[in-house]
């Protein structure tokens, strides 16, 4: 098979996975409404320089994902498939860039099963189907890290010279997806890299003058332009959330060391299993310089986010792109031999065991987790689910068994994209804290006029269903420094305001906690409940 025929079938592949039920789930709460919000504001306002939020300024991140997501709007229109699309696409461009990759350093079988790893391990592929910016910079990382490899190891000036190209734009699509971390990241592995081992040569070729200035040109005009229009802007987006959130536990975002550990662990399932055969046999098999770099790029960046003061779990995700190489490589060695080995067949029962495992910790979770009367509605996807794990704990064995290695690879996949799938399936069932049931029920039921305001808390996704920016009632939260940047008070409100206009001749919907609805209606104010979540309520104030 040529190699363009296999990119095809790759992307095939790829397309059916991460496309299958992209807009089945209502958007997740803050993150994906806040995400969709600021592309949808640039769209109507045509101000693609400052982002805001609910109308705010809003500083928090630079702006490439926002534009990518801008355009996909204007194509595709506002939905939940149209805002997942880019997740989507740039998560099959993670993965056919390190098929491309694994296919020029390593070989065949292990650019396959480094894509096929990447694409199936657990938290890359959820991040496929959620709106926010780490998939991004994971692979604009991987972009720049390995066309630097790649560039190091070119025998040509010519081809050498490609390559930087690939790292001086990726860096800088990195610095305007999630902001300096971009260049430091793969700044600090270089570094490491090259120095101790005194590789001078490829140390220069992070520094090629006419590289440099191709970084600054896609990376500098939009941080110039929006500190020109918004003064504010320099200190709030360097200091205060670059390094402020580094140092500080100011974000409130604090975990303790060892909180990647067990995300690693959880998110690189199914593979996770065959990490330790993986590395070492990269350590016998690979060339050292090989090795070395992807080694340090796992190693720091596991650790610089680990000492950060600031966790979030999808920080981790850059690490991915190269263990899925050090996984391919030792899995793809099986694929093309089609031989048992006694490491293998560990990782296999690992695999197994973890499903059984699973099986028995359903009870558990359903019970801890208060899911118990959600038993009717999720009954056809709890099925699906005990079904996958049942399959995954015989079916990989009995090939295994028999010395059918591919075979066992393929169950494995296929076991946990069924997996992955019905778990998906099932969120919106699960998803309580969207605000979407209530949002469709007031576009129905409003008029010309009418307000629409939160109280006492900001819905991230409300604007985004009801397709402009709506009044909050006392709140600040995320919004508190755009908000002290001009004036809000039309429409970022006090409680003394809402009763004004509650109290007012006009109708207003209100979108408010089911907790605070039951405070206020004991305090004696006069509400009319139009409909309710398990967790929110909306109320108007006349028939």
């Amino acid at each position: 098979m040529t190699f363009r025929r296999e990119l095809l079938l790759l992307l095939l592949f790829l397309t059916i996975l991460f496309g299958f039920m992209l807009g089945q789930r209502p958007l997740s709460t803050p993150d994906e409404g806040r995400y969709a919000e600021i592309p949808r504001e640039m769209v109507v306002s045509g101000d693609y320089l400052t982002p805001r939020l609910n109308g705010v300024k809003y500083f928090e991140k630079p702006p490439l994902m926002y534009w990518m997501e801008a355009v996909t709007i204007k194509f595709f229109g506002l939905s939940e498939w149209s805002l997942r699309l880019l997740p989507a696409l740039l998560g099959i461009l993670g993965c056919v860039w390190i098929f491309i990759v694994a296919r020029l350093l390593f070989g065949r079988e292990e650019a396959w099963a480094s894509a096929a790893i990447l694409a199936t391990c657990s938290l890359y592929y959820a991040h496929t189907r959620l709106l926010i910016l780490d998939l991004g910079v994971t692979v604009f990382l991987s972009l720049t890290l390995l066309s630097f490899l790649l560039a190091a190891k070119s025998p040509s000036s010519r081809t050498q010279n490609s390559w930087l190209l690939g790292f001086y734009t990726g860096s800088a699509l990195a610095v305007l997806t999630k902001g300096i971390i971009g260049a430091v990241i793969p700044g600090t592995i270089i570094l490491l890299w090259t120095i101790p081992w005194k590789r001078w040569s490829e140390l220069k070729l992070a520094f090629k003058p006419w590289g440099v200035l191709l970084f600054f040109l896609i990376a500098a005009p939009w941080h110039i332009l929006v500190s020109l229009k918004n003064p504010e802007f320099p200190y709030f987006y360097f200091i205060y959330e670059h390094f402020t959130r580094f140092t500080t536990i100011e974000h409130g975002r604090f975990q303790p060391w060892w909180f990647f550990i067990p995300i690693l662990l959880v998110g690189l399932f199914p593979w996770i299993h065959f990490l330790p055969q993986a590395v070492n046999h990269a350590w016998k098999k690979l060339p050292g310089d090989i090795i070395q770099f992807l080694g340090l790029w796992v190693g720091f960046v596991f650790i610089f986010f680990s000492i950060s003061h600031s966790k979030l779990i999808p920080y981790i995700l850059p690490i991915f792109p190269p263990l899925s190489l050090f996984l391919g490589v030792y899995i793809g060695k099986f694929w093309r031999e089609n031989k048992n080995a006694l490491g293998f067949v560990w990782g296999v029962q690992a695999f197994r065991l973890v499903c059984i495992l699973l099986i028995f910790a359903l009870p558990i979770i359903f019970y801890t987790q208060e899911l118990l009367e959600s038993l009717k509605s999720l009954g056809f996807f709890l099925g699906l689910f005990l079904v996958s794990l049942l399959s995954g704990a015989i079916v990989p064995g009995f090939f295994v068994s028999r010395g059918r290695v591919r075979s066992a690879l393929i169950s494995i996949v296929s076991v946990s994209v069924v997996i992955f799938i019905t778990l998906n399936a099932a969120w919106s069932t699960l998803a309580e804290r969207s605000i979407k049931p209530l949002a469709l029920t007031v576009q129905r039921l409003r008029l010309s006029g009418d307000k629409i305001i939160c109280y006492e808390k900001y819905y991230q996704d409300l604007p985004v269903y009801l397709n402009q920016t709506v009044m909050v009632t006392a709140w600040i939260g995320e919004l508190g420094f755009g908000m002290q940047q001009e004036d809000t008070t039309s429409w970022m409100i006090s409680r003394q305001k809402f009763w004004e206009f509650w109290d007012s001749p006009h109708k207003v919907y209100a979108f408010l906690r089911k907790n605070t609805f039951e405070n206020l209606r004991a305090e004696g104010r006069k509400m009319i409940l139009v409909e309710e979540t398990s967790k929110d309520v909306l109320i108007k104030n006349h028939p």
